[in-house]
């Protein structure tokens, strides 16, 4: 990914800036986050890739962490990581949904000399998505809720996926 294209994805989620975090949800290995507006304006951030989000002393929840079960669980053979509410994942986001994700604020975004984007919240979170590839596969998408038309942002391990814009 070149110069430019950091520069593009760093531009159009300056957006999020000062939005709240409304929902953080999974759909089988997709994860997204819906950030809301002061003006109820929602957008969507769509990760298929590695992600992390940690404080500012240790990882709270990765995207690995779907595909592990809960300590409660005795049986590998019988583990549906995509059964909703089934894996590590799932339980940290309904153990931390109400207190922690919606009173989380954006106040810087940025992507790294390698495209990965660092969304910094207050209460000292950090979601860190990781380009875990290096050809033009799929790894996050981020666009408007209710603007079926287009995707906003399309990002490739390799590059930014320009057809689909506009």
């Amino acid at each position: 990914m070149n110069k430019k294209e950091r520069n593009y994805i760093s531009e159009r989620l300056q957006v999020l800036v000062g939005n709240k975090v409304a929902d953080i949800n999974r759909n089988h290995g997709d994860i997204w986050i819906d950030f809301v507006d002061e003006h109820g304006k929602c957008y969507i951030l769509l990760m298929q890739t590695l992600f992390r989000i940690c404080d500012n002393e240790k990882i709270l929840v990765t995207d690995t962490d779907k595909y592990n079960k809960l300590e409660s669980e005795s049986d590998d053979d019988l583990f549906e990581w995509d059964v909703n509410g089934a894996n590590i994942f799932d339980k940290w986001v309904a153990s931390n949904k109400n207190d922690l994700l919606n009173n989380l604020i954006v106040q810087k975004v940025k992507i790294t000399e390698f495209g990965d984007l660092v969304i910094i919240f207050n209460k000292s979170i950090t979601l860190t998505v990781y380009l875990e590839v290096t050809n033009n596969t799929e790894c996050w998408r981020f666009f408007e809720k209710g603007n079926d038309e287009k995707y906003d942002l399309i990002v490739l391990g390799d590059c930014i996926n320009v057809d689909l814009l506009n």
